[in-house]
Parts: structure tokens; C-alpha cells; sequence
């Protein structure tokens, strides 16, 4: 009986132990885009962009994001309608979509052929 009733108090003790451990923190949410800019509000220090799959979507920038053009620094005030961006964003303490680190090139990169592929040989008119 002595025995059991041991058990069954190192088996609460455990119990409470690993109940009072404290949590880690969650990581912030690291989320990753691509497109064209389509609109810009400079007031509101926003910017949309249309992706691949032709969907807008909308950003917020804040002091912390970083644009990035030709390895140089870039500046939101500078940015333009068909600019093609990259970046990382995350969620404001709102929920706001919020850029982080921002890539500006001119255009979209363009799709290549793999290397070997050929076009097609055009086929000839049917008489």
C-alpha cells in the first residue's frame, strides 16, 4: 500500500512540474512574395502587387523595411508602377501584410527553356 501511494504522489509531483514549465515564444511567421507592382500609396506607405497566379495583393512598409535595387539601397519613394519585387514580409501587430527585405528589378524575370529543349518545327499547311 506504501508503495502505491508513493507512486501515485511522484506521478502527481511530475504531473504538476510539467504543467508549470513555461512555453518558448512562437517565432515570427516568415512568408515570401513575388510580383509586379501594380499600385502605389505613398501616403499610407502601401503598395500592391499582381503575382504569377494574376492574384493583387496588398502590402504595408514600415522604418524597418529594406528595399534593395542592383545591390544598391533603394527607396520606397522611388519605387514605380511595373517594378517587379521579391521579398520577405510578416504580419503587423494589426495583422497588416508587412514587407521586410525588398529586391527591385525593372521587369519580371522571363521564363527560359531548359537547356536542350527546342521550339517547335513548324508543320506544314494541310492541302
Amino acid at each position: 500500500m506504501k508503495r502505491l501511494l508513493i507512486a501515485c504522489l511522484a506521478l502527481s509531483l511530475a504531473t504538476l512540474t510539467h504543467a508549470q514549465e513555461p512555453k518558448p515564444a512562437p517565432k515570427p511567421a516568415i512568408n515570401i512574395a513575388a510580383g509586379t507592382v501594380v499600385k502605389i500609396d505613398a501616403e499610407k506607405k502601401t503598395f500592391e502587387i499582381k503575382g504569377a497566379d494574376e492574384k493583387t495583393q496588398g502590402f504595408a512598409v514600415n522604418d524597418q523595411t529594406r528595399f534593395t535595387k542592383d545591390d544598391k539601397e533603394f527607396q520606397f519613394a522611388d519605387l514605380a508602377l511595373g517594378n517587379y519585387l521579391r521579398f520577405t514580409f510578416g504580419q503587423s501587430a494589426e495583422g497588416t501584410p508587412t514587407a521586410r527585405r525588398v529586391f527591385v528589378s525593372e521587369k519580371a524575370p522571363t521564363a527560359e527553356k531548359p537547356p536542350g529543349e527546342k521550339a517547335p518545327e513548324p508543320q506544314p499547311p494541310n492541302p
